[in-house]
């Protein structure tokens, strides 16, 4: 925590699926920028199955033993305190309370009556909204510090749990991770869902001396591992608790995706999950000889690619014009201006395809002048992986510049509607190229 404090990064939302979040604990002030809650008894605070906005995140109050539990999970991966704080302390949190109140009967299993539980559907509900604000909030990761059932197969799982492994596959395809605890009941061979599904990042406990405690679920298809062994975090109202699960080790990961997301500048579940493993402690369980990595964050950071590069300002060989491109979530804006006439013109391109090399283009007029208003820049991608080099038509135009983009981006470009670059898709056209066009800011401002 000491090293990642000094790296300056913006806050990342993690999405907490959990019994609520007591966002007046000094540990956590500030930090819920959003709420809402799913329970099918009609548990949430407003008395209903749902509620959204101010307030609908908050801990439930009918089971002392299981409603703190949201917020000492939530300390874990975004508390921030003066003497010690949780992994992403500078993260914000979007709380959402899925637990349901149940009496009875149904508390037969549980160590406490009335009990909380979770329909799978309130947890569906839940990431749906998730998805909802994927453009509102920057989430880098859904943490379920849940489970129930018991599978020894990822395609069993799958198959049982395949309505939440539909949204779960959806988050993931945007960039968010959901990550999700293997369970706690010593099993060598078996995890709970939804730990379980194949598209979730599932974690196991260890113990602060890398040893693995017998409560952790364990089997070949476990992601990661994280310290779950008597963790120090808030519960209401401003105390603090040690407490034992992976429950508790979840929250780490799912931390650990909030920081290394913002290094990145964009959420790459693929991405940030291979730094993890590659740079995580190996630990071989005992029971059952299956060796995963815990992780180590600062690593994995140090592992990921700088994000300033490759995006950035070039110039152009003939010193005359500057090519800015940068990375926008997922994709990569490159902006030109024309000081010959005026102009911008830009593209836009998603991750997938060749290394797209610019030229710039002037055409000779009838005097043998060149004519410093039709200045074409092209470029030609067939598809993905299938960028060319590019070069200027044949007859009347001249090369005065190229450049490379480095990395790797294909997206055909929209054409501009100035006259200068209508005409330059006009002259592309017939010379088999794909043309620039004028692209406007995410902002539609410039």
């Amino acid at each position: 925590a000491d090293h990642m404090a000094d790296l300056g990064f913006l806050p990342v939302v993690k999405r907490l699926l959990d019994t609520g979040v007591y966002s007046q604990h000094p540990f956590l002030a500030g930090k819920v920028v959003s709420e809402a809650c799913y329970s099918a008894t009609g548990s949430c605070p407003n008395g209903e199955t749902e509620m959204i906005g101010a307030g609908a995140g908050e801990t439930c109050t009918y089971a002392p033993g299981s409603c703190p539990h949201g917020t000492h999970v939530s300390g874990i991966a975004a508390g921030r305190g003066s003497e010690f704080s949780g992994v992403a302390r500078g993260a914000d949190i979007i709380a959402m309370q899925v637990f349901s109140k149940f009496t009875g009967s149904d508390c037969a299993d549980d160590v406490e009556d009335p009990c909380a539980k979770s329909y799978t559907s309130d947890t569906i509900a839940a990431m749906e909204r998730v998805y909802e604000l994927r453009n509102t909030y920057n989430i880098a990761a859904v943490n379920m510090s849940l489970g129930g059932g018991s599978f020894s197969s990822q395609l069993a799982c799958d198959q049982v749990d395949s309505a939440r492994k539909a949204i779960i596959d959806q988050l993931r395809s945007v960039g968010i991770a959901t990550v999700a605890a293997s369970g706690n009941e010593g099993s060598t061979d078996a995890m709970s869902a939804p730990g379980c599904i194949s598209s979730v990042i599932s974690v196991g406990a260890t113990t602060k001396s890398d040893a693995i405690p017998s409560f952790s679920n364990s089997a070949s298809f476990l992601t990661l591992l994280a310290p779950g062994r008597f963790i120090l975090s808030s519960v209401p109202t401003s105390s603090f608790q040690e407490i034992s699960g992976t429950s508790e080790a979840t929250p780490h990961v799912a931390g650990a995706f909030a920081i290394l997301s913002q290094k990145l500048g964009r959420g790459d579940v693929e991405t940030v999950l291979s730094a993890l493993q590659s740079t995580g402690v190996p630990i071989e369980d005992p029971r059952n000889g299956i060796v995963k990595p815990r992780i180590r964050i600062y690593d994995a950071l140090l592992e990921l690619p700088d994000p300033s590069q490759p995006s950035g300002v070039q110039i152009t060989p003939d010193g005359a014009r500057t090519l800015i491109s940068k990375d926008v979530g997922s994709e990569r804006w490159a902006i030109t201006y024309n000081p010959d006439d005026d102009t911008v013109t830009g593209n836009v391109f998603s991750p997938g395809g060749g290394d797209p090399q610019f030229v710039w283009c002037q055409r000779t007029g009838d005097n043998g002048d060149p004519d410093p208003y039709t200045v074409q820049i092209d470029f030609t991608c067939s598809g993905a992986g299938a960028c060319e080099s590019a070069s200027c038509p044949t007859g009347e135009w001249s090369l005065i510049a190229q450049v490379t983009l480095p990395g790797s981006f294909f997206l055909p470009p929209a054409s501009g509607s100035s006259a200068s670059a209508a005409e330059r898709v006009a002259s592309a056209g017939t010379a088999g190229v794909t043309p620039s066009g004028l692209q406007i800011t995410p902002d539609e401002k410039r």
